[in-house]
């Protein structure tokens, strides 16, 4: 990773932005020492923590900057392994790697508490931090690994029973409604402020049609699980399921009393089968207990039981970027740092703007949309700040 840092990637730059939505005019920018390791954390008071792994020893540190770039502390990151997650809850960071969690106080940036785990290696392992642990989400298993040490939390995948028989490995022997399985790379996961973790698992299933030999219909039915760290499931819902619709089609055959042997031809009704969808949409964020979902242009809200606090549109702020769960109210803005949203705790109050910060679209474009990265402060005068790096 680091020895394909470039110069010009190595910045910080925090704009500001009024309540209003309009820049303000404030603007700082410094260069970093390293490659921030993603994401950056922006902290009350306009605070920004950053992991930074330097290029010539590899090493890892915190680092603690004011929102104008000024250094207020840095200590050494002692964890081994590639970083997998990592999240702020209030005063503590929580940090993961494949076998390891790490719990850090952000005032002092020392280590509070730390935890080894060992999970098998599969190829879309999910790691989520979450208050007082970790959930990591491997192909086969759901665990949640606590910091105190006790004994992991595990639910075997998928977390509802498949009653179909398994499709056979080529589409054209489809005889019979069948399943592909649980679609690994479909999952999405998000864990609330209180630990719960929402887990959506998406299938595959298959079903023949009549008069269309070896030609078959894909449903892709989902359901999302709530999980509470003691493995107990506080809801799951179905997100979408098969149904059924009737078309009319021709089929072309021969009838044994037709002294002319020419085929007939004959309408007929048959049925066929398309998902339903009742999507939340994708999760994007956490306020206390309550997790939000962007659907198309609008925010939902909801609360741990995956009911509707509130819905309200908020346009074109996809995909999104969104303001930490203790900032207020809630900003949204397209992960190219150009239409802004934002909206109340009650989902009211709702503004909209389009910003053009020229600049940025042209680094943007330069390295082809992989940086800058962003992220959403919000300094002690209540200003919203725009961090990217």
């Amino acid at each position: 990773m680091t020895g394909n840092i470039h110069a010009d990637e190595n910045r910080v730059t925090v704009r500001g932005l009024s309540q209003r939505l309009q820049l303000t005019g404030s603007q700082s920018t410094w260069s970093v020492q390293g490659e921030i390791v993603a994401p950056v954390h922006p902290l009350r008071g306009g605070k920004l923590l950053a992991i930074v792994q330097t290029a010539e020893n590899g090493a890892r540190d915190l680092v603690l900057w004011s929102k104008d770039g000024h250094d207020l502390g840095r200590s050494h990151l002692d964890i081994a392994g590639e970083i997998t997650a990592a999240r702020a809850f209030g005063n503590r960071l929580l940090v993961t790697t494949a076998g390891e969690i790490l719990e850090i106080d952000i005032e002092t940036l020392s280590k509070l508490r730390s935890r080894a785990f060992s999970v098998p290696p599969t190829k879309t392992t999910l790691y989520q931090p979450a208050p007082d642990g970790v959930w990591v989400i491997g192909d086969g298993v759901v665990s949640f690994f606590d910091l105190d040490g006790r004994r992991p939390v595990e639910k075997v995948r998928p977390l509802i029973a498949i009653d179909k028989p398994r499709c056979p490995a080529n589409s054209g022997d489809v005889r019979q409604p069948c399943s592909a399985g649980l679609q690994l790379d479909q999952t999405e996961a998000l864990v609330s402020e209180t630990g719960d973790l929402f887990l959506k698992e998406t299938f595959k299933e298959v079903y023949p049609y009549e008069g269309a030999y070896g030609q078959v219909d894909e449903v892709w039915p989902s359901t999302a699980t709530v999980l509470d760290t003691k493995g107990s499931i506080i809801v799951q819902k179905h997100m979408s399921w098969m149904k059924t619709t009737r078309e009319w089609f021709w089929s072309k055959g021969r009838s044994p009393q037709d002294p002319t042997g020419l085929p007939r031809w004959g309408g007929l009704v048959r049925t066929r089968y398309e998902t339903e969808w009742n999507l939340l949409g994708l999760p994007v964020g956490a306020r206390v207990g309550d997790l939000l979902f962007l659907q198309g242009q609008a925010l939902i809200r909801v609360d741990r039981q995956l009911g509707t606090v509130w819905k309200n549109r908020l346009g074109d702020v996809a995909p999104p970027i969104i303001s930490p769960s203790w900032a207020s109210p809630i900003l949204v803005h397209n992960s190219v740092c150009y239409h802004f949203a934002s909206i109340s705790d009650h989902g009211s109050d709702r503004q909209e703007q389009t910003i053009n910060i020229l600049d940025l679209a042209r680094e943007l474009e330069k390295s082809h949309f992989k940086r800058p990265r962003f992220a959403i402060g919000q300094s002690s005068e209540g200003d919203w700040l725009l961090i990217a790096y």
